[in-house]
């Protein structure tokens, strides 16, 4: 597991630093006590890339089965992974995490416009090897799925405090070069709210204050 985080650590970091697109990454918790969940990408500001290349989302709570499904095959053509197949996170992993292969030379099964473009890979002219090969998510719709699960306890958030925390998007529609993208979140991700935030930040400030006049 610490030699995953390190790896995806690298990941992250191969991107480029300048990121003005932005990737909603969505939690969504359905039940009480008890209930599913799913795990969504949308790229909600693509004007300067080219669609989700690499991921990783760490979640917390009581997950009792996780069914990591983004888009991801076997073509037939030359018998070569399309979608997340690279670092790709077993089943039931809670830190959900992949990429598309940026390594291989000339990048032949590179997919653009994961995140804000519905499509499949018969659309994209990748036909899957018909042999016994996993396949996940072979149609894909916005926002993107990358994984379904159930819970029960704890409800699932996010980790936001860990550094395997990322989503990576292509900068061209041509090449593998990626940059990092901002996050946003929505409520069920674990992310409070900004009145939340604020008060924290008072709290704070209010802290330090008083130990400062304690130490004066």
């Amino acid at each position: 597991m610490l030699r995953k985080l390190f790896v995806l650590s690298i990941v992250a970091g191969l991107a480029t630093s300048a990121s003005a697109g932005t990737i909603n990454v969505a939690l969504n918790v359905v039940g009480a006590s008890s209930g599913t969940f799913s795990v969504t990408l949308t790229d909600t500001n693509h004007a300067d890339n080219f669609g989700v290349a690499s991921y990783g989302i760490p979640l917390l709570g009581g997950i009792t089965s996780l069914d990591h499904n983004s888009p991801f095959e076997q073509l037939a053509a030359n018998f070569q992974p399309a979608g997340f197949s690279t670092l790709r996170s077993a089943d039931g992993t809670a830190l959900i995490a992949g990429s598309q292969d940026t390594v291989t030379a000339a990048f032949p099964n590179l997919i653009y416009g994961f995140g804000y473009e519905s499509s499949s890979f018969v659309a994209k002219g990748m036909p899957p090897f018909s042999g016994a090969v996993p396949q996940e998510g072979t149609v894909w719709s916005v926002p993107l799925q990358i994984a379904t699960g159930t819970w029960t306890g704890q409800k699932p958030t996010i980790e936001l405090a860990n550094l395997a925390l990322f989503v990576n998007a292509f900068t061209s529609g041509t090449g593998a070069t990626t940059a990092a993208q901002q996050l946003t979140f929505n409520p069920d991700s674990g992310v409070p709210e900004p009145a939340t935030l604020s008060l924290l930040g008072l709290a704070v400030v209010g802290g330090i204050g008083m130990l400062r006049r304690r130490a004066a």
